[in-house]
């Protein structure tokens, strides 16, 4: 029987993103929606491969295969304990139908890979959904299947730190190639997985809504993700201990998380706290860097982040802790890179920052300089040439 969420996309090559949480807030489904518009650019059908259930359909529309489809009725879903039904019987009910329905989901799963064209292309944005089809028993092999491609969003260490070593693992058993996101963590890869990586940078779209040359209107920008990792709390910290002394600054902080009530309630307490301004969800990061003299970054590990090279295309330089040895070399060149990444460290590189307007001016030039790199068609001629070449072996 044909399943409906394999659609068919008819003779064209189609290109597929297994990702998490179809259209989720974050970097990574900033990077497959930017990606799948420039591949639908030139002419390639776009399919999407969810573990979750879609938060929200991007803007290039193509077939969706939902992986984990009526896991809702189990309790391998991850709010099934939090509704036991009278005397716990809707969660036993759910226990004796996991079993079953994983069965279920694995046959499923494997069988949509097998009906994919050969010439078809996925890239796997999260090695969650990889690590899945590999523990499904749908390993590497030769003969008609379509090409995987891994990918890694993160530098070693945050794939460490977020528990993937295993993903990445058993994702290396299914695909026929796997990239990383800069000649930097090439090594730190290889060293670790002993296997061969590829390095793609991910692309960013956007274009600033101001012109560098009118820029700089004493503003400090953080655009992410409101989590622990993110050190959001370090950040205020930092320009708490400097907007007295350097007047006139204010610190925008833009973005949703986990983290967001008791971030406010932090700021709250700080000197500055007139100066902090939290702003929610930001779904144009043009329109929150346009303009700004400064973006900061104080993670604690990071890949590439999307934030980064989004502030660069804007012409806006990033203080910036080395979380990752890309954040380090691309801050290095056109941002202002803290010695270390204690609140100290970072309140003295972002005062001497906020200090400089002239080497802010020169900075803010290189970043369009380097966040030209990033373009999407630049960075899908690479994608396109690891594509061919692959098929070529």
């Amino acid at each position: 029987m044909k399943d409906k969420y394999a659609s068919n996309v008819g003779d064209r090559v189609c290109i597929w993103f297994g990702v998490l949480d179809l259209g989720n807030l974050g970097g990574i489904s900033s990077v497959v929606e930017t990606l799948a518009a420039e591949f639908a650019e030139r002419g390639h059908a776009v399919g999407y491969i969810t573990l979750n259930p879609t938060v929200r359909m991007p803007a290039v529309k193509g077939p969706v295969f939902h992986v984990n489809r009526f896991e809702k009725h189990t309790s391998l879903h991850h709010h099934a304990h939090l509704y036991p039904g009278p005397f716990g019987m809707k969660l036993a009910i759910k226990r004796v139908l996991s079993r079953p329905w994983r069965f279920w989901r694995d046959r499923r799963f494997r069988r949509f890979f097998d009906r994919l064209p050969a010439g078809d292309c996925v890239i796997f944005a999260a090695p969650e959904v990889s690590q899945l089809l590999f523990r499904t028993g749908y390993l590497a092999r030769t003969g008609r299947r379509p090409l995987m491609i891994g990918q890694a969003h993160s530098s070693l260490e945050g794939i460490l730190n977020w528990n993937l070593d295993a993903a990445i693992r058993e994702t290396i058993g299914v695909v026929d190639q796997f990239v990383v996101l800069s000649g930097a963590d090439i090594a730190d890869f290889e060293t670790h997985f002993a296997h061969n990586f590829i390095a793609i940078p991910n692309p960013c779209a956007i274009v600033p809504t101001v012109n560098v040359e009118e820029s700089d209107l004493n503003e400090i920008v953080y655009l992410g993700r409101l989590s622990g990792e993110k050190r959001v709390d370090v950040l205020c910290d930092a320009f708490d201990m400097v907007a007295r002394d350097v007047p006139g600054w204010r610190l925008n902080i833009y973005g949703d998380g986990a983290d967001r009530e008791r971030l406010e309630h932090h700021a709250e307490t700080l000197k500055a706290s007139s100066q902090i301004r939290f702003h929610g969800r930001e779904d144009n990061p043009a329109r929150a860097f346009s303009g700004a003299s400064l973006a900061i970054l104080t993670s604690s590990f990071e890949g590439l982040p999307m934030t980064l090279i989004e502030a660069a295309r804007c012409g806006v330089p990033t203080v910036s802790t080395a979380s990752s040895k890309a954040v380090a070399d691309i801050v290095a060149e056109c941002g202002y890179l803290t010695p270390d990444n204690d609140r100290d460290s970072i309140a003295r590189t972002l005062r001497a920052a906020m200090e400089d307007p002239e080497g802010r001016k020169e900075r803010a030039a290189r970043c369009i300089e380097v966040g030209a790199r990033y373009s999407p068609g630049r960075v899908v001629d690479s994608w396109m040439d690891l594509i061919e070449t692959a098929r070529r072996g």
